[in-house]
């Protein structure tokens, strides 16, 4: 029975294919096969989460907010600005 799925040539940088190689081999895969999970796993993640771009600047975002607020409770806690702490 002939196979169906697509085909393509597809060049590495050395060090990546010696990666795919290894995982490949721990999984006790195929190269192949591990390309290919790896791939559903990224689409699979991209497609529930969206764009890891866009969930790491929504993240930063984020975070600033928590320290600006952080900064603002601990100022009103002591009293003084937690930038210019003279003591």
């Amino acid at each position: 029975m002939a196979r169906e799925d697509a085909q393509m040539k597809l060049r590495l940088p050395e060090v990546l294919k010696n990666w795919i190689t290894k995982s490949a081999a721990t999984n006790g895969r195929s190269m192949n096969a591990e390309i290919v999970s790896r791939l559903e796993a990224a689409m699979s993640i991209e497609e529930e989460y969206g764009d890891v771009r866009e969930i790491i600047g929504e993240l930063s975002r984020d975070l600033e907010q928590i320290g600006n607020k952080v900064d603002i409770l601990w100022s009103e806690y002591h009293g003084r600005d937690p930038y210019n702490d003279d003591k």
